[in-house]
């Protein structure tokens, strides 16, 4: 054996590695194309834009990559494994050089199994990322939109307030006049202080809304303040519920995490199979360091078979533990479909109903208007009474609350509708 085998047999080592390129994630902008067709606002866009560039989504990114060399490691597995030994005998007069090998051959397909649930772990993994980055879009969208119409809420109860503003001050001048009772004029400022308190709460929710989405970005986040959402709800939108569950990556996600537990409740089986190998030492090298060339010696390959006694229970053990999970993931995976249609029905249905209650809304606000216009002239002309311009007052409020609301109802369920599957169809 001479020193050009030492390279030829390095070289056939350094042969064995497999590499794997760098994963690369093709993340759909399904959601981002969808949803800008149907709500348009810059700051809602800016939003989305950020989104890939979360701690939470880097984090479930950066799993998904140690997901990945999981996968390189195992496939190493198939490859023979090749120990260099060097060993020194009475220092100064002579040396031991050998190489040998170990190739278990996967026959009934214990290593394979196990890789292919590695490999679909590392799928599954993906799917998750793909699902991750829909849900933290679908989240800033509806805390955004939520801060929208919150402050849209915030401008009707100021008009409110100032409304009853205006009547207090009409009923203390009748009071005053002796043509209205105290408990009369207490009411119409009871009725101011609790629109103050309601304007209290209505911000309460846009810090909320603001909260989440810090959580995300920090404080760094700061929105046009004259951004106005333009909501295109007069589109059609269907889907087919087959193609729209199949193509939800938390679905994917658990149909690949089911056939990772189905392959390594396979590689457990195989385990109860004898055991193929086949080992040896083909360079074995001994000499002199005083002597120039060193004496070799020629190599042994030998093949080996076990056959698993005493590791029986263990691997019977084994076997039932995986395949319980291997149950409890196909479980899992029915109930998410069953999950997954009751959303997107769900979303359907709250979308018509609040197109439904849009025009309802809006008729009936044109009316309360009206009449609270011509119930507060009355009151000032003194032929009407404080309760009826009150009453006209708190219907009118609660119409443009609802109203609001509602259109928020309304985006919001676009937004649930987009994310609910990348299936969805806008006609």
């Amino acid at each position: 054996m001479t020193w050009i085998s030492i390279i030829i047999s390095l070289f056939f080592l350094s042969s064995c590695s497999v590499k794997q390129s760098k994963p690369v994630y093709n993340l759909s902008n399904d959601f981002e194309v969808k949803l800008s067709a149907l709500i348009q606002s810059n700051n809602l866009r800016f939003l989305l834009e950020k989104s890939n560039d979360t701690d939470l989504f880097n984090s479930l990114k950066l799993k998904v990559e140690a997901l990945l060399s999981e996968v390189n490691q195992t496939v190493l597995n198939l490859f023979p494994k090749s120990e260099i030994d060097f060993s020194v005998q009475n220092f100064d007069k002579s040396f031991n050089l050998s190489k040998s090998f170990v190739w278990n051959l996967d026959v009934f397909g214990v290593i394979r199994n196990i890789y292919a649930s590695s490999y679909f772990k590392f799928e599954s993994a993906k799917s998750d990322l793909e699902y991750l980055n829909r849900s933290i879009k679908s989240i800033l969208a509806v805390s955004y939109l939520s801060y929208y119409y919150s402050s849209e809420q915030v401008k009707i109860l100021h008009q409110g307030c100032n409304s009853l503003q205006k009547i207090a001050e009409i009923a203390n001048k009748r009071f005053e006049a002796g043509l209205e009772t105290k408990d009369q004029n207490f009411s119409a400022r009871i009725d101011y202080l609790l629109c103050l308190d309601n304007l209290g709460k209505v911000n309460l929710e846009i810090l909320n809304s603001l909260r989440t989405i810090h959580s995300f970005f920090g404080n760094q986040v700061h929105f046009d303040l004259y951004d106005e959402v333009i909501v295109n709800d007069q589109v059609k939108i269907s889907c087919n519920f087959v193609d729209a569950i199949k193509s939800r990556p938390d679905i994917i996600s658990a149909w690949n995490r089911f056939k990772a537990a189905l392959k390594a409740y396979d590689s457990s089986l195989a385990e109860f199979m004898p055991r193929i190998s086949i080992s040896g030492s083909f360079l074995k090298i001994g000499g002199s360091f005083a002597g120039l060339f060193p004496i070799s010696a020629p190599g042994v390959i030998s093949f080996a078979l076990s056959q698993p006694v005493l590791d029986l229970p263990s691997i019977i053990f084994k076997a039932r533990s995986l395949d319980k999970l291997k149950n409890a993931e196909l479980h899992q995976l029915q109930h998410n479909i069953k999950e997954a249609l009751a959303e997107i029905i769900w979303a359907f249905q709250v979308f018509e109903l609040a197109k439904l209650r849009k025009d309802l809304l809006k008729n009936a606000i044109n009316l309360a208007e009206e009449m609270f216009e011509v119930s507060l002239k009355r009151y000032e002309e003194g032929l009407s009474d404080l309760q009826t311009v009150l009453l006209q007052h708190e219907r009118l409020t609660r119409l443009k609350t609802q109203k609001t609301l509602n259109d928020l109802a309304l985006a919001v369920s676009l937004v649930n509708l987009i994310k609910s599957s990348p299936a969805i169809i806008i006609e």
